[in-house]
């Protein structure tokens, strides 16, 4: 995620806004919370990788996931599968 907002603080800065406008501009035109908008680029910013079988302990490290497991937790909030299962998945297709 380099040269992108990857802190809430940074897309405060970012606008001038104040955290509280940032959250409501965010949620009336988007309906997400600055929060939810950065840890869903932070996933999609891992699909690539995971689809090329790259370690899920290296891609998790390389996106700023504490560890493997930070990751695999993401990957079933958002995709509703592991990287692993979804890997599979995607073979099928």
């Amino acid at each position: 995620m380099a040269g992108a907002a990857s802190r809430v603080t940074d897309l405060e800065v970012g606008t001038g806004w104040s955290q509280r406008r940032l959250h409501g501009e965010l949620h009336k035109e988007l309906g997400h919370s600055p929060r939810m908008l950065l840890s869903l680029k932070r996933f999609s910013s891992t699909v690539e990788e995971v689809r090329a079988a790259r370690p899920l302990a290296a891609v998790a490290a390389a996106h700023g996931y504490s560890d493997q497991a930070h990751l695999t937790r993401e990957w079933r909030r958002f995709a509703g599968l592991s990287p692993t299962s979804w890997r599979r998945h995607e073979r099928r297709a």
